[in-house]
């Protein structure tokens, strides 16, 4: 970074890598992500940005425009809002979106409840581990 650049927004360039690092798909800081961004832009329908555009963003020095910034927040599987300002949007306010990941995971596991159950092991402290936690699950998506 430039002796001269000005950090304009450090707390959005930390809630940038945070959800970089959240995201099952998105690399490492410095094993391609920059490049990966620009190519999901391209995949999401956001056009063509620059790797030196991503770099300001991962540093602070600007942020995206707004509906650049939606669709940052839907590559990584974020609140747009909580994404540019650090609050919680209206439409995610009581509801957080599910990564599919985790949504699948939850999935297998009440199936495997549900097997585990149909054999006769459904009091075992497994499957209350289980079912507690499926319902905390439930409780947040």
């Amino acid at each position: 970074m430039p002796v001269d650049a000005i950090i304009r927004d450090p707390a959005f360039a930390k809630r940038l890598a945070q959800a970089c690092d959240a995201s099952p798909h998105c690399p490492d800081k410095h094993r391609g992500r920059l490049t990966w961004i620009m190519d999901q832009f391209k995949l999401h329908g956001g056009g063509k940005i620059s790797a030196e555009t991503v770099r300001r963003w991962s540093e602070g020095e600007s942020k995206p425009r707004e509906a650049k910034n939606v669709i940052l927040a839907k590559i990584l599987g974020v609140d747009p809002s909580w994404l540019y300002l650090g609050v919680e949007g209206a439409a995610s306010s009581k509801r957080r979106t599910v990564p599919a990941h985790v949504k699948a995971l939850a999935d297998a596991a009440a199936h495997l409840l549900e097997v585990h159950e149909a054999m006769g092991n459904g009091q075992s402290h497994a499957a209350v581990k289980v079912r507690e936690a499926l319902e905390e699950y439930r409780k947040s998506a």
